[in-house]
């Protein structure tokens, strides 16, 4: 199982899998759309934990530390 999503102005594909919350991007712009051959991409990769403790955070690797711990729960709809 895995999620993905499309940036259609950066021509890229971002994905997680199950197994590994790592954000993946594939970047169409740089690929040969016209190739022969059917280019693959392994999605078995491991989980990789990097420790923080003692390392400065930017702003982007802040914001997708809270991206990726979204509660994916749904909100109940309120009516106004």
């Amino acid at each position: 199982m895995w999620t993905s999503a499309s940036d259609l102005k950066n021509t890229a594909i971002t994905s997680t899998t199950f197994e590994s919350r790592r954000i993946r991007m594939i970047d169409l712009g740089k690929m040969d759309l016209n190739a022969q051959e059917i280019k693959t991409f392994p999605m078995d990769q491991q989980e990789v934990i990097e420790k923080i403790s003692n390392k400065t955070l930017t702003a982007t690797e802040i914001a997708l530390m809270a991206l990726s711990t979204v509660n994916t729960r749904r909100l109940p709809m309120t009516r106004r």
